[in-house]
């Protein structure tokens, strides 16, 4: 054969051959990619929008359908999907294989921009993520606590955890679930609304007028000059209990702890997250689109351990739960050609902190 007759005949020009497809293969073996199937998926943008207290028509008119025709002219796009359901709009937008994802999220980002104006008041701002918003998390971090509640235990993600976490390399967003933020929650009395003669309406606009910083001007003489502002916000609840909302029939300041009961509780309690048997929060890692698995993994692991020594709340992580999704078969597979178990720390991995303190269990 011609091959086998030439590396006979020239015996240095085969040597460099094999030498150039050694240097070859060490160099594909450092930078391939790891993934589970090879890199076919397309580019991907979601976007969310939540609108509280809204039905599923109500959001296919007054966002879903705002949203779409303002992005549906991005250039690229092969396959626009959308879904409304109760108090959520989702829109999932797939470009083309060659389409850079970051200028895919710049573009679907400048579009939704135009349509904000557009939305109600009471919509929360709509987020855009390189990912599709459905896809499952490779990976959860659990937090839970012995004396904290979970409001608190929200407080500490929000402040420590979050962002931290999102802008790890490759991680697409982080998913939380079974939060309970901080509010002030107003229960009504329908009955002693009703003997003063007002409605809920009136309570809304008392809070929108009443419970808001506005700028006041300054005040300027030949050598100073002063910023005035005026404090009109509330704080506490017994702040909002004293609130004016109107009057009754008698002319009496009608305030509004008359006919409601306010406390500060959680924003929204019909949610909640458990490991092992233990009310916490589950922070999902989902993966952008081209990203490694086990390198967002061990990413997220990394700096849950370098910023678990400025946490200053009783809390523990617990980083073992859901690995079994699209990093196992990848361990799998690389634990096949190389013959040996694959170290990743982000396989399974136990982080524990308390004021003071950290330990990494292995």
């Amino acid at each position: 054969m011609w091959l086998s007759d030439t590396s006979v005949q020239r015996p240095v020009f085969a040597a460099v051959i094999s030498l150039l497809l050694i240097i070859l293969g060490l160099l594909a073996l450092e930078r391939l990619p790891v993934r589970e199937y090879p890199d076919v998926n397309p580019t991907v943008v979601s976007v969310d929008t939540f609108y509280r207290g809204a039905s599923a028509e109500v959001v296919e008119r007054q966002i879903t359908q705002i949203l779409e025709d303002e992005v549906a002219g991005i250039a690229g796009v092969q396959k626009l999907t959308s879904s409304s359901q109760d108090e959520r709009a989702t829109i999932t937008l797939e470009f083309a294989l060659d389409r850079d994802p970051d200028g895919a999220a710049n573009d679907v980002r400048e579009r939704v921009s135009r349509a904000i104006s557009k939305l109600p008041d009471e919509a929360d701002p709509p987020q855009i993520t390189k990912q599709d918003s459905n896809m499952d998390s490779t990976m959860y971090v659990n937090v839970s606590s012995s004396s904290r509640s979970i409001m608190e235990i929200t407080d500490f993600v929000r402040r420590y955890l979050e962002d931290k976490l999102s802008v790890v390399d490759g991680v697409a967003m982080v998913r939380m679930t079974g939060t309970r933020q901080y509010a002030m929650r107003i229960w009504l009395d329908r009955e002693a609304l009703a003997a003063r003669r007002l409605t809920v309406q009136d309570v809304e606009a008392a809070l929108r007028n009443e419970n808001v910083e506005i700028p006041s001007g300054r005040i300027e003489s030949q050598q100073r000059e002063f910023t005035l502002r005026t404090d009109t916000g509330m704080k506490t609840a017994a702040d909002f209990a004293s609130l004016v909302i109107g009057r009754s029939q008698d002319n009496r300041v009608v305030r509004l702890g008359e006919v409601a009961e306010v406390r500060l509780d959680a924003e929204d309690d019909r949610y909640v997250s458990r490991s092992d048997g233990v009310p916490g929060i589950s922070l999902g890692i989902v993966p952008q689109s081209k990203a490694n698995v086990l390198a967002v993994n061990q990413g997220v692991i990394d700096e849950v351990v370098y910023y678990g020594d400025m946490t200053y709340y009783d809390v523990r992580l617990d980083g073992s739960a859901g690995f079994d999704g699209q990093a196992r078969p990848v361990r799998i597979a690389m634990r096949n050609v190389f013959g040996r178990e694959v170290q990743d720390v982000g396989t399974r991995a136990n982080v524990s902190w308390s004021p003071g303190s950290l330990v990494l269990f292995r």
